[in-house]
């Protein structure tokens, strides 16, 4: 399905589908649509697989970062809680079009949220199996201010 397609049309392809890709790109605006389909996705029992801004909007809530001038926020937005701990994607990356992400950020967010956050760097990717998880690469843990794995 496209961003572009009626819910009508969305709903249906979900339906006929055998897996789910949701891509990258603005996460706001996917989760916008997602909304209106969200107990089809949640009660989808085949695969899902999450891009990005995909991958974000797959957890309870996930780390959004906003960059305003020089300066760069982290916050919190709520995702579909498909997953129940919190993604931060592109951790570390060196694009210039991917603001940094700080270390010391990720530990006050993950001390305020009580969730658990996996920083996720390019190369790499999380692999989660009926509540198994498989890392792939360097990914990186955050919980109660403090890191788990590196």
């Amino acid at each position: 399905a496209e961003l572009s397609d009626s819910i009508k049309i969305i709903k249906n392809k979900i339906e006929k589908s055998d897996l789910i890709y949701l891509p990258g790109g603005d996460n706001e605006i996917l989760m916008q649509k997602l909304k209106k389909v969200a107990n089809l996705i949640k009660n989808y029992d085949k695969v899902i697989i999450g891009n990005s801004a995909g991958a974000l909007v797959l957890s309870k809530k996930y780390v959004h970062i906003e960059k305003q001038n020089s300066n760069i926020k982290l916050s919190m937005l709520q995702g579909l809680s498909l997953i129940d701990f919190s993604i931060s994607v592109h951790y570390k990356s060196k694009r210039p079009n991917f603001p940094s992400r700080n270390e010391k950020e990720h530990k006050k967010l993950s001390e305020k949220t009580k969730l658990k956050i996996y920083a996720i760097p390019e190369q790499s990717a999380l692999v989660y199996d009926n509540g198994n998880l498989k890392f792939i690469g360097k990914v990186k843990v955050f919980y109660k201010g403090k890191i788990l794995k590196k």
